[in-house]
């Protein structure tokens, strides 16, 4: 074996090392993900059905089945792919075999629980049978589709980063007077040579190494590896762009073939057919020929002025009748124009005669609004920046979120690349326009402005496209992006290898991608299968040595124990997140699906955070509850950062029939069977630490009570009395505030209550927390005249009043505040 091919036998194992690893990382989501909880895959399943059953397309046009049938106006080539191969299997009606969740979060990432749109049984594990084998092998349509596109990415990044003569097999190592004189299939060659490696580059650079670096980070990029192991025709959609793409660069490169015309046509014609966002690779090839056609005057006027001849009218096919370049472009065109017009032309003539347009747009108009508003180019930028973090990671509906550190990672990421791409681009120009001779502090062969162009204009036009979704939908999804994503590897590879020459590369490659690959691999196994999991089953012997755990034995109805809970913390801050975990017992079969409610109250029983939904997060309903297991079933709530604080947060249980709004709540009873409420817990709400304090005017009177409480100050008006505590460590009990009036030496009224009228008792005190308590006072039945003002604290278990000192230190008197003269009139 030459060196050559054991060199090459050395990448291309590099690729089987990638593909190998993304076939492992997408058996993993196929695994984590349920059954139709990828984003439309449920619609796409009922799409190829569909098609297996009645033999034609689906229209979809006024009627009672027009909203049944969203979904499936698509264009059709990936359903008819599957149609075609899976037509042995199983296929029955999604809504038959899978009861839907009445309460998921559809499209919203931010309210914890509620993932799920379908509820899962047993009958889903593995082996699987019926449905869910039908589901899981459809999803491996889409993972070879991928695979194929990693494929593609690899050998594009040899058309990219190695050059004509690397992509056949030389690894970018030409002479420079190889390169000049062009191969057999040279064609377009520029002024200065791009295809192989000049005499200045650096020959220690692995150019012929860099390819496989592309097609490694799409495998590391989640959302990619999510939807390619879905059924979703997104699969195919960056497949034939990934494509495409090469074909454009092919014909930058080499100039206009047959061959490559057809390829072209072909493909594009398949895209119009997979989806119509892949229309833009249309706009792509358009540019391609744009830019072969400016490089081929470019070439002909430096060959006018004693300079290289190009290499273009000599060696493409359609010059062997020695017909001018522009005559050979333009034949390429028709071809490619041609073939995609047969191809996928018949759709849109289908939609034409159906809707009265070939894209549709009437439909969707009628489906989301009546108007469709014009799109700016800054609404265009919102929705991808918007569109950033699905980009990335995002699951399930457009509901599931990873740590936000990880979103952090990827955006810086991405971004230092971009900087990468920006200083490429600014030297590629110089020294294709001559002013620099050499490549200084690059490793990377000098790749053509026109490749560059090609790979920036590939994610631009595929944005364009989207401004119909942005029109209509009001913003778009981050899996709509994935076809940017082959030429957005490449430029990453190209902006970090700019910025990292040399061994630097290497090493940030080796600690990025470990780093990628850990990410990657964690994902569905720590956030998207657990968040499908149904509850842990438990002992009742664990219970009791269980940490925080509360015995509390409630019943509902005749049919569900609630034998106690655990709280996830003692004190909760205003915004964040709280949760506690519940622990049920089924005492019969139930034969409802009823829903578990759970209300955070706060000040005056005002409703600060709910759950409403089915147990386990909503992937555990009653009926599938075995009588006697008890499960640990927990529980996530969002407080409102507009509630008032400090607080306590009392949190109150109880399931309802959701089908049945009319009936009550399930009655709720104790051990003895005595009806009892709703409440289970209680817990403190706390303000954000940096949460500016509302000011008000007061008199400052610092007085010292027993156990660490101080009053700062205080401020009456008319019909209330506000006093502001503080404390330096917790108070051991709570207290009740005592408030006086008096009148020639008689008490005339009391007004004792416990502090924020028993919302915030004072062992729930912190220190670093201010606590504004505010009494009523009604002086409506009293005499006018002059009045003394006293307050203070007392144990109301004892009656005996908390001692109390000025700053000074000295006592007062019965450990009492004087707050001054009141006078009514």
């Amino acid at each position: 074996m030459s060196k050559k091919s054991k060199r090459l036998s050395i990448e291309h194992l590099g690729l089987l090392a990638v593909l190998l690893a993304y076939l492992i990382l997408s058996l993993n989501y196929n695994f984590a993900s349920p059954i139709f909880e990828p984003p439309d895959e449920s619609t796409h399943y009922r799409y190829v059905k569909y098609l297996l059953d009645h033999k034609t397309l689906p229209a979809i046009i006024d009627g009672p089945n027009r909203n049944e049938l969203w979904g499936l106006h698509q264009p059709p080539l990936y359903f008819l792919v599957s149609a075609a191969i899976f037509s042995p299997f199983d296929f029955p009606a999604p809504d038959d075999a899978l009861a839907r969740n009445p309460h998921v979060n559809l499209g919203v990432a931010t309210i914890p629980g509620n993932k799920n749109v379908f509820i899962h049984t047993p009958a889903e594990s593995f082996p699987w049978r019926g449905l869910p084998l039908t589901v899981h092998a459809m999803r491996l349509l889409s993972t070879l589709f991928g695979a194929a596109t990693l494929a593609v990415v690899y050998v594009m990044g040899f058309e990219v980063f190695v050059g004509e003569q690397g992509s056949r097999g030389a690894g970018g190592q030409v002479s420079r007077g190889e390169s000049e004189q062009g191969g057999k299939d040279s064609v377009g060659a520029s002024a200065r040579p791009h295809t192989g490696t000049p005499a200045h580059f650096p020959t220690r650079t692995p150019a012929h190494l860099l390819p496989i670096i592309a097609p490694a980070l799409m495998v590391l990029h989640p959302e990619f590896v999510f939807i390619t192991s879905a059924i979703h025709n997104e699969s195919l959609n960056i497949l034939l762009m990934a494509l495409g793409l090469w074909g454009a660069l092919r014909l930058v490169n080499r100039g206009p073939s047959v061959k490559l015309a057809i390829f072209l046509g072909i493909v594009s014609g398949l895209i119009a057919l997979a989806k119509m966002t892949g229309l833009a690779l249309i706009l792509l090839i358009v540019l391609a020929m744009l830019i072969a056609a400016v490089k081929e005057a470019f070439s002909f006027q430096r060959s006018a002025v004693g300079r290289r001849p190009s290499a273009v009218s000599g060696h493409s096919p359609f010059t062997i009748h020695h017909l001018p370049f522009t005559i050979c472009l333009f034949l390429f065109g028709v071809i490619v124009a041609g073939l995609t017009a047969l191809i996928g032309g018949w759709w849109y003539l289908f939609n034409w005669q159906l809707y009265g347009d070939p894209f549709q747009s009437g439909m969707y108009r009628n489906f989301y609004s009546d108007i469709q508003r014009t799109i700016t180019f800054r609404d265009l930028f919102n929705g991808i920046r918007l569109g950033e973090v699905s980009f990335w990671a995002v699951f399930g509906w457009f509901n599931l979120l990873v740590p936000e550190w990880m979103y952090t990672f990827y955006k810086v990421f991405a971004r230092v690349a971009g900087v990468g791409v920006v200083v490429y681009f600014v030297q590629v120009s110089r020294w294709a326009g001559g002013k620099v001779s050499r490549w200084e502090n690059t490793h990377l062969p000098p790749c053509p402005p026109a490749h560059l162009l090609l790979l920036l204009a590939s994610p631009l036009l595929s944005s364009l496209v989207l401004t119909r979704l942005i029109a209509t939908e009001g913003g778009i999804q981050g899996r709509q992006l994935l076809p940017m994503l082959p030429a957005l590897v490449l430029l990453v590879v190209i902006g970090y290898r700019q910025l990292l020459p040399g061994k630097s590369f290497d090493v940030t490659a080796a600690l990025v991608g470990s780093f990628m690959a850990t990410m990657a691999f964690s994902i569905p196994l720590l956030y998207i299968a657990p968040t499908y999991a149904p509850p842990p089953i438990v002992q009742q012997a664990e219970l009791a040595e269980a940490t925080g755990f509360v015995p509390l034995h409630r019943f509902y109805g005749d049919e569900i124990e609630l034998l106690g809970y655990r709280l996830d913390a003692e004190e909760v801050v205003s915004g964040r997140g709280t949760g506690l975990s519940l622990y049920w017992r089924a005492l019969k079969p139930v034969d409802k699906n009823y829903t578990l409610f759970v209300h955070a109250l706060g000040r005056k029983g005002k409703k600060v955070g709910q759950y409403n939904g089915y147990p386990g997060s909503g992937n555990f309903p009653t009926t599938l509850w075995q009588p006697g297991q008890l499960y640990a079933d927990h529980v996530s709530l969002v407080i409102d950062p507009s509630a008032e604080t400090p607080t306590l947060l009392r949190l109150h249980v109880g399931f309802f029939d959701f089908n049945r709004p009319d009936l009550p709540p399930l009655p709720t009873t104790d051990e003895a069977g005595e009806p009892v409420s709703a409440f289970v817990a209680q817990q403190a709400l706390l303000p954000e630490p940096n949460e500016p304090v509302e000011i008000y005017e007061c008199t400052f009177f610092p007085v010292d009570f027993a156990d660490h409480i101080r009053l700062t100050c205080y401020d009456f008006d008319d019909d209330r009395l506000r006093l502001h505590w503080y404390v330096d460590a917790p108070p051991s009990q709570d207290y009740t505030v005592f408030i006086q009036l008096w009148q020639n030496g008689q008490q005339i009224a009391g007004f004792d209550g416990p502090p924020l009228e028993g919302d915030f008792p004072a062992s729930y005190w912190r220190p670093g927390i201010q606590v504004v308590d505010i009494h009523p006072l009604d002086l409506k039945q009293l005499d006018p005249g002059a009045y003394r003002l006293l307050a203070g604290l007392y144990n109301p278990q004892t009656g005996e009043r908390l001692s109390a000192r000025a700053l000074s230190g000295e006592a007062l008197p019965d450990n009492a505040l004087d707050l001054g003269e009141i006078i009514l009139r």
